[in-house]
């Protein structure tokens, strides 16, 4: 990018939309510039694997243009390229609601969530029990009571040993 002033190669621009180095104002067009060159070189270093300095430049981005898909977007790959794959998904859904329409923020919220789901299913353990609600505690069921033990009915008075009862050869049930 060149300042239109001092005509200088400017790397970038303050936070001000400036140039650092003679101090005229930049336009929009331009500022939309540096922060796209800002991204790119945010994506240069991640690929050469300096994700803390990528990490950097992605922030400054971000507080400069919070709605700003493209710098979420990159954000979300710096958070994932350090193993922070809980975050980048927020990123990239934050960028997603930001730009819908976006074919590459999708495709890239579609990958993270697989690779969410497949290290759950990965570490899921049949003793896995789910993660509680920060500031919650989590409620056991009540224990439930062993069973008595089992009592033979009394049957007294309900069986008849009359007469009639041994005359026929049986028992007749009944209160007598």
């Amino acid at each position: 990018m060149e300042c239109p002033v001092c005509g200088r190669k400017l790397p970038r621009t303050d936070g001000n939309g400036c140039c650092d180095r003679c101090g005229s104002r930049l336009g929009d067009d331009e500022r939309e510039r540096d922060l796209r060159d800002r991204l790119n070189e945010a994506e240069s270093l991640l690929r050469a694997g300096m994700t803390l300095r990528a990490l950097e430049i992605t922030q400054q981005v971000v507080a400069l243009k919070p709605g700003y898909p493209a710098a979420h977007h990159v954000m979300a790959m710096v958070l994932y390229a350090e193993g922070r794959l809980e975050e980048a998904i927020r990123a990239t859904r934050y960028a997603h609601s930001l730009d819908p329409s976006s074919g590459r923020i999708d495709k890239y919220l579609r990958f993270l969530e697989a690779r969410y789901y497949e290290s759950n299913r990965r570490h899921h353990t049949t003793d896995h029990k789910p993660p509680q609600q920060p500031g919650t505690q989590q409620r056991s069921a009540p224990p439930i009571p062993p069973n008595p033990p089992r009592q033979m009915p009394d049957f007294t008075g309900w069986v008849s040993s009359s007469r009639e009862a041994s005359s026929s050869g049986g028992i007749s049930w009944g209160r007598s």
